[in-house]
C-alpha cells in the first residue's frame, strides 16, 4: 500500500520539478531517509525550531545549527524515531529556506 501511494505521489512530479536527488530519494517507498524528510510533523517542528532560532541575535549561524540539530535529535527521540545526521541537516536547510521564502529573502 505504501509503495503504491509513493508511486502515485511521485507520478505527480517530473524530474524537472523536483530534481534528481529528491526523485531518487522518494522513488523508493522503503527509504527511511525519504520517509523522515517527508514526515509532516518533523517538517513542522523543524520550521518551528528555525523560526525560534532566527529570532536569536546573541548567537551566530553555526551555533544556531548546532542547537537546531540537538533539538531535532531530542524531538525525534520523543517521537520514538532515531534521526540520522543527514536527515536533521536536510530538514534544517529546508526549513531555513522555507523561512527565507516566508519572510521574503
Amino acid at each position: 500500500m505504501l509503495s503504491t501511494l509513493w508511486a502515485w505521489f511521485i507520478g505527480l512530479f517530473t524530474k524537472e520539478r523536483i530534481g534528481i536527488l529528491f526523485l531518487m530519494l522518494f522513488k523508493s517507498g522503503a527509504s527511511a531517509v525519504a520517509a523522515q524528510i517527508a514526515d509532516m510533523e518533523l517538517q513542522r517542528k523543524a520550521l518551528d525550531f528555525v523560526r525560534e532560532l532566527h529570532r536569536r541575535t546573541d548567537i551566530d549561524n553555526a551555533e544556531k545549527a548546532r542547537i537546531f540539530n540537538e533539538k531535532m535529535f531530542k524531538y525525534g527521540k520523543i517521537l520514538g524515531k532515531t534521526l540520522c545526521e543527514s536527515v536533521i541537516n536536510c530538514l534544517r536547510e529546508l526549513a531555513v529556506n522555507a523561512l527565507k521564502a516566508e519572510i521574503g529573502r
